[in-house]
């Protein structure tokens, strides 16, 4: 088997994540082609296709370009298609088979496959969900990162076809403060979108008694966030990071926190996408104060966590009471769980070895 790795994105975590996979498929001796917008840092052979990126719009440009990259590809050797972004991809799935016949496609939100959507965005669902059921009726396995999109495809594509994967990601050093700091330091990392939940939390640190913790919220924030947060909940005791945080900064961070706060909304799970930042977190050994929106993205039995409802700020508050009362038995859990749970499930290793079981399935 030879593998066409293919991205024709380049934003957002598609270059880790496209270096990742190929970082572990030279570690295998693996032979392998690649298409990428631009050349993967982690590649050390020339089997590299640069691609064109696509727009949003540009449905047949976006064919064309797999078409002729797939073909190229086979002309290298590779016999298996692997694309690595069926969201974007899905306009284009049957663009590539004119270079390769057997393809596997990597989804990473199911929203858009939703029969609940309304008004343009159903009618859209209407074409994504044909094209996927007939990409399943061809044979192409399906692999997702949660169980929640592999709810939302699962009348479209057979449950023998659909392959879970956990979601990649390079783990951050464990930490190695174990005493909670007074008051309490907690983390937010990233941008506090509204499905995120950051103004819930901000509501709930200003319920909280004076003096018991302390927020950082680290990453550049959406215009006019910070400052419409800031005057909406005076009392909360925040420190704003409201910048690009390269990664030396991130570990600093990690490393200094003692619980990690991910409030999100339940509309976070409706789309089936996997948390980055979750993972992150459990890899570096902190414990998380979370919500029934990520609740099935934990390990399971994990007691390095605590989870309210989502939603509220009133259930955020008593979650963050009862945790920040028990800090030391969540840091000491996280500590010996997190990142053991990140290396058997979440590792660029494991995720090659389920790209290649899903690929051997069409050869």
């Amino acid at each position: 088997m030879k593998p066409f790795f293919y991205d024709n994105v380049n934003t957002g975590h598609h270059p880790g994540y496209i270096a990742g996979i190929v970082e572990a498929a030279e570690r295998a001796g693996l032979p392998f082609v690649v298409g990428s917008v631009e050349r993967p840092s982690t590649l050390l052979t020339q089997a590299w296709i640069p691609v064109e990126e696509s727009g949003p719009r540009q449905f047949l440009a976006t064919r064309r370009r797999l078409r002729r990259a797939s073909h190229r590809a086979g002309e290298m050797g590779a016999d298996v298609l692997l694309d690595l972004y069926l969201d974007k991809q899905i306009w284009a799935a049957g663009g590539a088979r004119a270079g390769l016949g057997e393809t596997v496609h990597v989804l990473h939100h199911a929203e858009q496959y939703s029969p609940a959507r309304r008004g343009a965005a159903a009618i859209r669902t209407v074409y994504l969900r044909r094209t996927l059921r007939g990409l399943a009726d061809r044979g192409a396995p399906v692999i997702v990162h949660t169980a929640r999109a592999a709810e939302l495809i699962s009348n479209l594509v057979p449950k023998d076809l659909i392959v879970m994967a956990g979601y990649p990601v390079v783990p951050l050093p464990e930490r190695t403060r174990h005493s909670p700091s007074t008051p309490t330091r907690l983390l937010f990392v990233g941008a506090g979108r509204q499905e995120k939940g950051l103004d819930l939390l901000l509501d709930a640190l200003s319920i909280l008694p004076a003096d018991s913790a302390i927020l950082r919220v680290v990453g550049r924030q959406p215009e006019n966030l910070r400052s419409a947060l800031t005057s909406r909940f005076p009392s909360a005791p925040v420190e704003w990071v409201d910048d690009y945080v390269d990664y030396p900064t991130l570990i600093a961070e990690y490393q200094s926190a003692d619980l990690a706060v991910l409030p999100y909304r339940t509309v976070f799970s409706r789309h089936g996408g996997p948390s980055s930042v979750l993972l992150e977190t459990l890899s570096a050994g902190l414990p998380v104060i979370t919500t029934t929106a990520l609740a099935d993205q934990l390990p399971p039995d994990y007691a390095g966590a605590r989870v309210a409802a989502a939603d509220s700020a009133e259930a955020l508050a008593e979650g963050l009471g009862a945790a920040l009362s028990n800090v030391s038995a969540l840091i000491a859990s996280a500590g010996r769980s997190g990142p053991e749970f990140i290396a058997t499930h979440h590792s660029y290793d494991a995720y090659l070895k389920h790209l290649l079981s899903a690929a051997a399935m069409v050869r």
